[in-house]
């Protein structure tokens, strides 16, 4: 067992989630804890209810950093806060909240929120005072004070990837970022460490995709450590060191398997990809003369539609000469599917988006930007997006046996490989 140091703030707030959901979190947070509107105008003769009064009067004393949605802060103290708010959403205490909404569905039998066991085995390194392993923080211990184990925070991380606990709409609202730094690689969450990183496509390809992962770190006296998961490719790892420099050696080990494991998943889920959508799909109608083709190339992300003709109708060409796309005779409209989280039996939504290539050059700000989120629904027929795709599944394999362009209304059957 470790101490987790600020991982604890991720359980508080996934504790926050599992318990009330998420339709609070823009009130004020005085309509929870009065006593921080109190502190700010008591005389300091009157006890405040059940809560530290030199704490609150801590918080309210000091001129503000900066105004309201001005920048993001890292700080305990809201943590410690945030605690509070829930007890007064629920009434009832944190530990309580802790036990009931976290611990005990997810069968967390090494974690804790205060001091554990005196018999557990746990990684003292030095001493319970130097290493800080016995030091009690209180009240604060839902930003920073938490006990847990490596096997615990395997399960922690599988529920919520899993969505075990939350709706799968709140998870996938969990794990949006809440504001930017200033690096083009970091985003904040709520509390994620949004780490951005550029993934070669393939081994020596110089084109990237990122690829997000949403973490947490935390350190405290000997410990430090991280939870890491790449929604991405439906995976994560924790790390923990103690002794000496643990924050600096968890973070060269979580560097060392986030550059091994992230590219190995994302070569499989390729691989995946291939042997399960890959191949030539086409219409039990001749007559229709109606044909997709969907492969993947080592320089361009997804499943890319390598031809489509529907009633011989070139249909990326056809594309392309809309008058609100305008391809040049030099340009050629690529177009790719991507899964959008949308299944029902084995039926699994897909959404083609495209893109005129090749594109200006790069190094632009306005000329060269991520545009194919601008036309995901933008050109239609009969009401129906024309990069609106089903694909069916054989149950028993998960391999497609047919694709279904929604807007051209017709079922186009995989053909079998030669």
């Amino acid at each position: 067992m470790y101490r987790i140091g600020s991982l604890s703030k991720l359980l508080t707030v996934y504790t926050l989630l599992a318990e009330v959901g998420n339709e609070n979190l823009d009130d004020p947070v005085t309509k929870y804890v009065p006593e921080l509107a109190a502190a700010a105008a008591e005389d300091g003769k009157n006890e405040l209810h059940n809560i530290r009064k030199e704490f609150l009067h801590g918080i309210a004393a000091p001129d503000p950093f900066a105004s309201t949605f001005n920048t993001p802060l890292y700080s305990n103290a809201a943590f410690q806060i945030l605690s509070y708010a829930l007890e007064g959403m629920t009434n009832k205490s944190f530990a309580d909240s802790f036990n009931s909404a976290l611990v005990q569905p997810l069968n967390l039998s090494r974690t804790f929120l205060n001091s554990p066991p005196n018999n557990i085995d746990a990684i003292i390194p030095g001493n319970e005072l130097t290493s800080l392993w016995g030091f009690d923080i209180g009240d604060e211990s839902p930003a920073g004070g938490m006990y847990s184990t490596m096997t615990d925070l395997a399960i922690i991380g599988r529920s919520i990837l899993r969505s075990s606990l939350l709706d799968p709409a709140l998870t996938r609202k969990w794990m949006k970022p809440q504001a930017h730094t200033s690096s083009l690689y970091a985003s904040i969450g709520m509390p994620w460490e949004i780490q951005r990183m550029e993934l070669p496509l393939t081994d020596n390809c110089k084109v990237t995709r990122v690829v997000d992962l949403y973490t947490k770190s935390g350190d405290i006296g000997a410990y430090g450590g991280y939870m890491v998961l790449s929604p991405d490719h439906d995976i994560g790892f924790a790390v923990y060191a103690a002794g000496a420099s643990s924050p600096v050696q968890s973070s060269i080990l979580a560097d060392l398997i986030t550059a091994t494991w992230i590219p190995a998943f994302e070569a499989a889920a390729r691989e995946q990809a291939q042997t399960d959508y890959a191949g030539a799909y086409s219409s039990a109608d001749p007559q229709l003369n109606s044909s997709i083709e969907i492969g993947l190339s080592d320089d361009r992300p997804g499943l890319g539609i390598e031809s489509w003709i529907s009633n011989g109708t070139d249909m990326l060409k056809a594309y392309g000469e809309i008058p609100t796309v305008g391809a040049t005779a030099e340009q050629a409209v690529s177009a790719r599917l991507y899964p959008v989280g949308l299944q029902e039996g084995n039926q699994i939504a897909f959404r083609a988006l495209f893109e005129v290539l090749p594109q200006p050059i790069a190094g632009k700000v306005f000329s060269v930007n991520c545009g194919t989120w601008f036309t995901a629904g933008s050109v239609g027929y009969g009401e129906v997006a024309l990069g609106d795709f089903v694909i069916e599944v054989d149950e028993a394999t998960g391999k497609a046996v047919s694709i279904n362009p929604r807007a051209l209304r017709v079922v186009l059957a995989r053909e079998a490989k030669a």
